[in-house]
């Protein structure tokens, strides 16, 4: 146990971990700080005692379970989720359970790690809250396309017509047999629902089993933007059950209507379309009352009343039961929380339940309770509350505005929610609405609708209002028709603010509406990483740019696809980001694609943490830059053998050049310069033939300084540094008539050399001279022309001989042809050759002068 503790240090000061560790018996052993805090544990007070004494829950029983579960079988991990309370606080927590073994494989003890998953429930409370009201709707709606096949429905419509979706090829099937239309006929209804775009009225729906359902029924067309009808939506209330009781009634004096007081009536009649399980029993678990949803839930009968009502609970959700029976008399107030069962065919059903105190019967303290169907199972009708003490108190403590009105907006019941919500006191029971002050807009939503008091119907609505601060605020509203003892309707009314949840619903949909038009309007992928979860979702180009298919939903990440080289520097650097408290990072690497190979990315990412400042989200996007890459690399590679050209035709011009000038100086000026020698020697000697040999030598002396001064201007020409590029090349073409090989024909334009730099000047003169000198070795020309000038802002040079030309796509570029190119790419000009076997050479060579 002690190597244990040591070998997991890294989670004894973890503000993540609740870490813990207990003996077999579940007796603590060691917990880590943030376990400490969490249960308040002081000093060392809590080593030795047992989990249930620290740990403060109503589900222990679930520890119990899952620590005889890892003792059991010690290579297994059990995963719970408890709910824990404390004086002030209410949390969730996801606990991973396992069992701690020796090297004999022994069990020693148990290991538990905690994580807080408080927001994650109640978050998903709020989903579920909207869930329920959508489907406690007591009307049934069913959707179909544009055929009248049915596509989609609520819950109500599930139960009544038994709809569901064929496994093998999601067909959607049915058990309705037959429509028959009350007081019209189906050619008028496909009349209006075609030209009206609606049709309302009632109709009666025989099943296979045979039961038939009395609908009133709305029908409206659904169009798109273009105003196609794409399909219908119906909305039916069964009013079944109420024809029946009015037939009953209607039957004769021999049956006559039950004495029942006028508000007992409303109250009952607003019960049946309360959408929830009701019961009610003392502090003892016996039971006082339960509705007929109650009865059908959990198999009971009347019977049943008088007698414990916790023997009939499952054993899966009895302990809670108790615990919150108990919690809502401690409090004396509402309190909410979440069950689960099992339903006959082990599929999960999820309850929220409300439990609140509703006075006292025979001396025993009474407990009332809601409990909403939040996976399916809704029932829309309640037993009659026998007491009216009792249901008044019941409704006290009922989580939503309940009230009602007669047919002239008369307020007759109101409850406390309802009271607080409109700043109404008891003042306003028995006036009509807006009798007291002037109505408000929100206020016209009490007074009864047509529907409601003449058709009979029930109908939906939507509440929106600004309050006192300016806030607003959003309440979805349910009217219902209710019939007193004397036959006369009234309108109850049923309100719960939906605000939060439509907010939520808002931001959630912004948002997702915002990713999607990211992802398609760029090539890049764009993700979005939830941290707590450890998922991911990606859109954009994923699929086009790597070859994995692509999902709206999220999906576990891993960085299992970086490149093996690449994967410890990603991971230090996400690593670093989120311990330095930074909100970006920007991370190239290799990503591996669908057929194997790697593309190169750049993946950029925005870190959002919450108000304490851990990182509980990252949004990014994936930039593919492996064709950005790959031509850096090429050009850096061309710019690597250009650079090497360079120094190798600089090296071999200097070489050419110095072989040139050697061979020259060792032809001409050392021959000429030895004959001098050998004629002065001899005329020391020879005193007859002095005198000429003594001229002679002074002759060669002169042909050598001659020679001197040409390799000179060759290297340097002076007359380019005194006189300019125009007189250098004048001088330059006047030799080139000497041997009188072949004639030359200088052109000199229009040329402003002061706008020409002397670098420039001399490079121009040297690409003469190499195109001059390629001809001489090459061509067999007879005429050549040079034709120098200034266009625009460019210096222009044409070199044009006669001579047998050459086939450009054989040629090879000897260092003459690359010094060419070299020393007009060096100053951002152009080199371009024409020429085709016969038919001579042309170049053009083009220099900007800016």
């Amino acid at each position: 146990m002690t190597s244990f503790i040591a070998d997991a240090s890294h989670l004894e000061n973890s503000t993540e971990f609740l870490w813990g560790l207990t003996d077999t018996e579940f007796r603590f052993v060691h917990t880590n700080r943030l376990f400490q805090k969490q249960f308040g544990l002081e000093d060392d007070r809590w080593k030795g005692r047992l989990l249930h004494d620290v740990v403060q829950s109503f589900q222990i029983e679930k520890f119990l379970h899952a620590n005889n579960e890892c003792i059991n079988n010690p290579g297994k991990t059990i995963s719970i989720e408890i709910q824990t309370t404390t004086a002030t606080n209410e949390n969730w927590f996801r606990w991973e359970v396992s069992a701690i073994v020796n090297n004999q494989n022994n069990v020693t003890g148990i290991r538990l790690l905690g994580t807080d998953i408080t927001k994650q429930k109640k978050a998903e409370q709020i989903l579920l809250q909207q869930a329920l009201l959508l489907d406690n709707i007591p009307v049934a709606i069913i959707s179909t396309d544009e055929n009248f096949c049915i596509k989609s429905w609520n819950l109500k419509a599930e139960m009544m017509f038994q709809l569901r979706h064929e496994k093998e090829n999601n067909n959607v099937l049915h058990e309705i047999r037959q429509i028959n239309f009350i007081n019209d006929s189906e050619i008028n209804f496909k009349s209006s629902i075609t030209n009206a775009g609606f049709w309302n009225g009632e109709m009666v729906i025989e099943n296979n089993n045979r039961s038939k359902f009395h609908l009133i029924t709305m029908v409206n067309a659904i169009k798109d933007k273009a105003g196609k009808t794409t399909g219908f939506a119906a909305a039916g209330r069964d009013i079944t059950k109420e024809n029946e009781i009015k037939n009953t009634f209607a039957a004769g004096p021999n049956n006559p209507r039950p004495e029942l007081i006028k508000e007992q009536k409303q109250f009952n009649t607003f019960m049946e379309y309360a959408p929830a399980l009701a019961w009610m029993n003392d502090e003892d678990g016996i039971l006082q009352y339960m509705n007929t949803s109650f009865k059908d839930t959990f198999h009971l009968s009347e019977n049943n009343i008088g007698k414990k009502i916790y023997d009939y609970y499952p054993e899966s959700i009895k302990p809670d039961c108790i615990a919150s029976d108990k919690e809502a008399l401690a409090k004396n107030t509402c309190i909410q929380n979440f069950e689960e069962n099992l339903n006959g065919n082990d599929e999960k059903i999820s309850y929220q339940v409300y439990k609140f105190p509703v006075g006292e019967h025979n001396n025993k303290r009474l407990v009332g309770g809601l409990a909403f169907n939040i996976t399916g199972q809704i029932n829309d009708r309640m037993e009659i509350i026998k007491e009216r003490s009792q249901f008044q108190s019941f409704m006290e403590n009922a989580p939503l505005l309940a009230w009602i009105t007669d047919a002239e907006g008369v307020l007759l019941y109101m409850n406390t929610r309802f009271k607080s919500s409109y700043c109404y006191t008891d003042e306003y029971l028995n006036k009509k609405i807006g009798s007291i002050k002037p109505i408000t807009d929100r206020e016209k939503a009490l007074l009864p609708h047509n529907d409601v008091i003449i058709k009979n119907k029930s109908i939906e609505l939507f509440q929106e209002w600004t309050d006192e601060n300016k806030k607003a605020r959003t309440y979805k509203t349910f009217k219902f028709p209710i019939e007193d003892v004397e036959g006369n309707y009234l309108e109850g009314g049923q309100s719960i603010e939906i605000t939060a949840e439509l907010l939520a619903q808002s931001a959630l949909k912004k948002s997702n509406e915002l990713f999607e038009y990211a992802g398609k309007a760029t090539r890049d992928v764009i993700w979005d990483w939830d941290l707590k979860e450890n998922k991911i979702r990606r859109t954009g180009g994923y699929k086009n740019l790597y070859g994995y298919e692509m999902t709206d939903l999220y999906e576990p990440h891993t960085y299992e696809k970086i490149h093996k080289e690449d994967i410890t520097r990603v991971l230090r650097i996400v690593e670093e980001a989120f311990k330095r408290n930074d909100s970006r990072w920007h991370i190239e690497y290799r990503y591996l694609c669908s057929d194997g190979s790697y593309k190169i990315v750049i993946d950029q990412a925005y870190i959002i943490r919450n108000k304490n400042g851990k990182a509980v989200r990252v949004i990014g996007s994936m930039q593919d830059v492996t064709e950005e890459r790959n031509l850096q690399q090429q050009v850096l590679i061309t710019e690597k053998q250009k650079k090497k050209d360079v120094v190798d035709a600089v090296i071999a011009a200097q070489e050419k050049e110095r072989n040139e000038l050697s061979a020259e100086l060792h032809d001409n000026v050392n021959q000429l310069l030895a004959a001098s020698i050998l004629y002065l020697k001899t005329a020391q000697k020879q005193e007859v033939i002095k005198e000429n040999l003594i001229t002679q030598s002074l002759d060669y002396v002169q042909k050598a300084v001659d020679e001197l001064r040409g390799i000179s201007r060759n290297l340097t020409p002076s007359e380019l540094k005194m006189n300019g590029l125009g007189a250098a090349l004048k001088v330059f073409a006047e030799k080139l008539h000497i041997p009188k090989s072949f004639e030359v024909k200088l052109v000199i334009g229009e040329l402003n050399e002061n706008k020409i730099s002397q670098p420039l000047k001399l490079a121009v003169y040297r690409i003469v001279q190499e195109v001059i000198n390629n001809i001489l070795k090459h061509a067999n020309a007879t005429n050549v022309a040079i034709h120098v000038c200034e266009t625009g802002n460019n210096l222009k040079l044409t070199v044009t001989d006669n001579g047998k030309g050459v086939d450009l796509s054989a040629i090879k570029k000897g260092l003459g042809i690359i010094n060419i190119y070299n020393r007009t790419e060096n100053f951002g000009g152009s080199a371009e050759i024409i020429s085709s076997p016969g038919k001579g050479c042309t170049w053009n060579v083009v220099i900007p002068l800016i």
